[in-house]
């Protein structure tokens, strides 16, 4: 039985068994190329009813087109992973049109969608192509125009897709620490017994709304709302396609930051100053004087950066603090031979960087936050 949902794979046999016709075609439905892909579609989508496909997730392949990837799916699945996919209007209707990654000539079916999108919803019918003599892009597009009204033109229902969000912790304090982000009954993110100069991994959410932050050393008992000094607390938006990072300071405070999420497929890290000082500089590249992928300089205490793409391959991580000369820079060593450690960055991975002091010396760590889901 025919899904409701945003199914790139529905492959063509199936279709004309279940609706007696083709639901793909050979042609595309725009002109290749010409089109720049709407960035609000990046990121991962989710739907919250129980269809074959849960979770998608789109990227720039190029500005043209999308990578589109499946995430979530159950055993009723029978098509590919991974697509390219490309949006065209045909009057005042949207459209996604896709193809399997790596199809090409008489093997290319594209599959496609009427959408209506906005910032952090997106909703999807599948559009039946009855007419099979159609025999080029003009002449569907016609066909897509003429019978948008029409009883079979739509596969399926409208649904409903909400764009994920994205939040971590990171542990400054000398203790173990608790957070929450929401209320007992209805937390969106809680992380306990985090240790000192750790980090969670991300946790993609779409319970986009405004929330109360709680947070104690995890040898307390009560939970703390995050308050103003007038005693006011504060309410914590959870965005879609935004990365959310909690921070528990050394001095048991925390802070709440809203981060962009660099487009594209390459690695992509933070920086974080997570130190009561003020740092010069941090950086990451081959060398502290040669090939700096990603490069911040005069970072306040608890500062961090949004995540930005940075090509793969292997870096040093590098920093001065405020005030030093530049020949004494740190960075972090190779153990056991006082060398930069070349750190490896591998595609479609978070990373965060920060530095923290212990003992009045400063040190640097990296994590791979990175989402096990």
């Amino acid at each position: 039985m025919l899904k409701n949902l945003l199914n790139f794979v529905i492959i063509l046999t199936i279709a004309m068994t279940l609706v007696g016709c083709p639901a793909a075609t050979k042609y595309p439905l725009g002109e290749l190329g010409t089109i720049p892909i709407d960035r609000n579609l990046l990121g991962i989508w989710e739907t919250g009813d129980d269809y074959d496909v849960q979770k998608i997730e789109f990227i720039e392949n190029d500005p043209y087109s999308y990578f589109i990837k499946i995430i979530t799916y159950n055993d009723d699945y029978l098509g590919d992973t991974y697509y390219i996919g490309y949006i065209t209007n045909i009057g005042v209707n949207k459209y996604l049109y896709a193809r399997p990654l790596g199809s090409s000539g008489d093997e290319v079916n594209y599959y496609c969608f009427n959408i209506d999108l906005t910032k952090n919803t997106l909703t999807t019918r599948e559009v039946n192509i009855a007419d099979t003599t159609i025999s080029s892009t003009g002449e569907l597009r016609e066909y897509f125009s003429v019978h948008y009204y029409s009883d079979d033109y739509f596969l399926s229902s409208i649904t409903l897709w909400i764009k994920d969000a994205k939040i971590f912790f990171v542990n400054l304090y000398d203790e173990p620490f608790d957070v929450r982000l929401g209320e007992p009954s209805k937390p969106v993110f809680t992380m306990t017994n985090l240790p000192p100069h750790e980090t969670s991994q991300l946790l993609n959410t779409t319970d986009l709304e405004e929330n109360f932050l709680y947070y104690k050393p995890s040898s307390e008992k009560e939970w703390v709302r995050w308050k103003n000094k007038e005693n006011i607390p504060y309410h914590c938006p959870v965005e879609g396609g935004k990365i959310h990072a909690i921070l528990a300071q050394k001095n048991g405070m925390v802070s709440y930051y809203i981060l962009d999420d660099d487009a594209g497929f390459n690695p992509k890290i933070s920086m974080l100053n997570g130190t009561e000082k003020n740092l010069n500089i941090m950086k990451i590249g081959e060398t502290w004087e040669f090939n700096s992928v990603a490069l911040i300089d005069d970072l306040g205490p608890y500062e961090m950066t949004n995540f930005k793409a940075i090509p793969t391959g292997n870096y040093g991580l590098f920093w001065l603090p405020k005030g030093a000369r530049e020949s004494g820079y740190y960075f972090l060593p190779q153990e056991g031979t006082g060398k930069v450690k070349q750190v490896p960055f591998e595609a479609g991975k978070y990373y965060i960087y920060f530095i923290f002091s212990e003992n009045n010396i400063l040190h640097a760590a990296l994590y791979d936050i990175t989402s096990p889901w």
